[in-house]
């Protein structure tokens, strides 16, 4: 159970990113994610890691307490969690996937990774969806909406800064780089 990142990512989008994530071990109850503790531990990682990478580092942490965990079972001490302080996931909405040029590069920024395993975000332009792969932020200055294709990046504006978009991919199509961003003209507005 990973509880920062789901406040982190979820649910603020505009939040500071941290650099560490808790993994805790606990015993499955009725409840979601409510089961008292065997172990807890803060694993400290690179803060541009998309949430698949960070899931993938914390499940390769918790192997060696797990095993211990399993080995010892019977003896094992389970802490029971405090309602105070708990973060809950609330579900994915196709809202939450949507890239929103009024927030700041940064908060759109981390949308992105921490959609890469719900599905990937989207833009809407002329009114269809867009699958976009985004690579960071640029300091490039754009109005909030325009676009530049330049060097085989997408720069698209928003609040403030702008993204860096290496791939496009329009709904029901393949995943698409510089040959279907060449046709787009620069700049343009979303």
């Amino acid at each position: 159970s990973s509880r920062r990142r789901h406040t982190r990512y979820i649910g603020d989008w505009s939040s500071d990113v941290c650099s560490s994530d808790l993994y805790s071990i606990f015993k499955m109850e009725k409840g979601l994610d409510t089961g008292p503790i065997a172990a807890t531990k803060e694993i400290v990682f690179n803060e541009n890691e998309k949430c698949s990478e960070i899931l993938n580092l914390l499940a390769l942490e918790s192997i060696p307490d797990t095993v211990r965990i399993i080995e010892n079972i019977a003896s094992q001490k389970f802490t029971p969690q405090a309602e105070i302080g708990a973060s809950y996931a609330k579900k994915i909405s196709r809202a939450d996937r949507k890239i929103d040029l009024s927030n700041t590069a940064d908060a759109e920024f981390n949308r992105y990774r921490a959609m890469d395993i719900n599905g990937g975000v989207f833009l809407l332009f002329r009114e269809q969806e867009m699958g976009v792969t985004i690579t960071g932020v640029s300091n490039k200055k754009l109005a909030r909406g325009a676009f530049l294709l330049e060097d085989g990046f997408l720069y698209i504006g928003c609040k403030s800064e702008s993204l860096t978009i290496s791939k496009i991919k329009p709904a029901g199509k393949r995943e698409r780089s510089e040959e279907h961003t060449s046709e787009l003209q620069s700049p343009m507005y979303l």
